[in-house]
């Protein structure tokens, strides 16, 4: 997480022990998953993880077979103690699918359905790990991962065209004529530039949503994924600010400014202290099974 995920790595300090060692975990294993596919040297050997992440994932949640790889040893630890459902991993694993087959994002429902499953269910899952005390705020953690997974497709989206990813659906291009799939990198970007807002303003409305579940979370988790929604809406605001150039280097949020928008996040949490006092807190065992509709 320190190397790879700064800024979760950054608003992660405000768990208590146990959630910080579960996200951990959690981000270890999605890390894990994501790399086999990515660092892959070609399409047949991508498609070969594929099928060897899914036969470990099924091995970790729904057998008692010795397992040898850490990745896999934190997930069936995390699904054990924490009674995350099999069917969150499993959607991740989908996603990837996703990516490893060359999905086509036809339509706006098409790219919500894919950042779901690479990052919506792991809200879902965090939502067992931190202690979520209500199941109807479910669809604010999901929204609060998607938004998140839209502003990386923001940040990545040359880095993800070399790889052959297009995530800004098709049905954009073709409404304000533009070319898809574009010719080259530098078409891509001044596409981009021009499409980029519609998918920001998406993610802003997931985040406000997503927002509205803090006070469902305890107080320490309900800090840390407040601060980690205002450090990552910001990167969406440098890419827009930056534009074409958005994409020349990658887009962060400098540690100055994380310290401020974590101020921005901390407030956030604290004004729900009142009405936290005044509602039942009783912890919740969360029983429902979410699913993408």
């Amino acid at each position: 997480m320190n190397k790879a995920a700064k800024s979760f790595s950054f608003a992660a300090v405000l768990f208590g022990k146990e959630q910080l060692e579960g996200s951990q975990l959690l981000y270890g294993w999605c890390r894990h998953c994501d790399d086999a596919v990515d660092e892959a040297p070609n399409q047949e050997k991508a498609s070969d993880e594929l099928d060897r992440l899914k036969q470990m994932t099924e091995l970790s949640i729904n057998s008692k077979e010795k397992l040898h790889e850490n990745s896999f040893i934190a997930l069936r630890h995390l699904a054990t103690k924490y009674q995350i459902p099999s069917q969150y991993p499993k959607d991740l694993i989908a996603g990837m699918e996703m990516d490893v087959k060359g999905y086509n994002y036809k339509d706006q429902k098409d790219l919500e359905l894919y950042c779901y499953r690479v990052a919506g269910v792991v809200g879902l899952m965090m939502s067992h790990i931190t202690g979520l005390k209500r199941e109807n705020a479910l669809n604010q953690a999901v929204a609060a991962g998607m938004a998140m997974q839209m502003t990386n497709i923001s940040r990545d989206i040359i880095e993800d065209y070399k790889r052959g990813r297009i995530y800004l659906p098709q049905s954009w291009f073709e409404k304000e004529n533009l070319n898809y799939p574009p010719r080259d990198s530098e078409e891509l970007k001044q596409s981009a530039a021009h499409l980029m807002p519609r998918l920001l303003d998406r993610a802003d409305d997931l985040y406000n949503h997503g927002r509205k579940g803090l006070i469902h979370l305890p107080i320490r988790a309900a800090l840390a994924v407040s601060v980690a929604i205002e450090i990552y809406s910001e990167i969406g605001n440098e890419v827009l600010k930056k534009k074409e150039q958005a994409w020349e280097e990658r887009c962060y949020v400098p540690k100055w400014k994380k310290y401020i928008l974590a101020g921005i996040g901390v407030t956030r949490v604290l004004s729900t202290i009142p009405k936290r006092l005044i509602q039942n807190r009783k912890p919740q065992a969360i029983k429902t099974v979410w699913r993408f509709q």
